[in-house]
């Protein structure tokens, strides 16, 4: 039985890096949606070169044409990767913690800097990151992945939607945020 099944069509979901589709976000994300499905950023996923992980996410989200797809930190690092010089884009993407590129932060000196960051970075500085028809991106003000000073900058970029940066959360958001960011997602057309 589907809790609160809504009538908006597809959900499609991007775990991040090391995640699963058997708990977390993947379960509750099905009782949504009578059409649901989602990748998983897994050991198996990672283990391929960068192009196949991917070609991979490209062939996912193009199966979702008409719905909603949401990614998770990682997940939207590799989601923006296929975007780059793409010929279409998702129609409505929810991004919660995303990794979006290179993140320092010097009081804690931890650096992060994903495959192909200087390839991402210079894409988005040419435009040539497609945009999605809706997008949406939710973040911790203290998340030490998804840096909040580089996702303000993608939005900006991109010309984003709506960007929502949370105060006192960090990477993994509280449930009570990603279940408003979701809802708020699914309710806008």
């Amino acid at each position: 039985m589907r809790v609160n099944s809504i009538a908006t069509g597809k959900i499609r979901y991007i775990t991040g890096r090391g995640g699963r589709l058997d708990h977390g976000l993947s379960p509750y994300l099905a009782t949504l949606s009578d059409d649901y499905q989602g990748l998983a950023v897994d050991s198996a996923l990672l283990s391929l070169p960068i192009d196949e992980q991917v070609q991979r996410v490209t062939d996912f989200w193009l199966g979702a044409s008409g719905g909603h797809l949401i990614v998770n930190s990682y997940g939207g690092y590799l989601l923006m990767l296929s975007l780059i010089d793409a010929s279409q884009a998702p129609e409505r993407v929810l991004m919660l913690s995303p990794l979006l590129g290179r993140s320092i932060f010097r009081e804690s000196v931890f650096a992060s800097r994903p495959p192909r960051e200087p390839v991402l970075r210079k894409a988005l500085e040419e435009g040539r990151v497609q945009r999605p028809g809706y997008l949406r991106i939710v973040t911790g003000a203290d998340d030490e992945i998804c840096c909040p000073l580089l996702a303000q900058s993608v939005v900006d970029q991109l010309r984003a939607d709506q960007i929502d940066i949370l105060d006192g959360q960090t990477h993994s958001l509280a449930r009570e945020s990603v279940s408003g960011a979701i809802s708020a997602f699914l309710a806008v057309d």
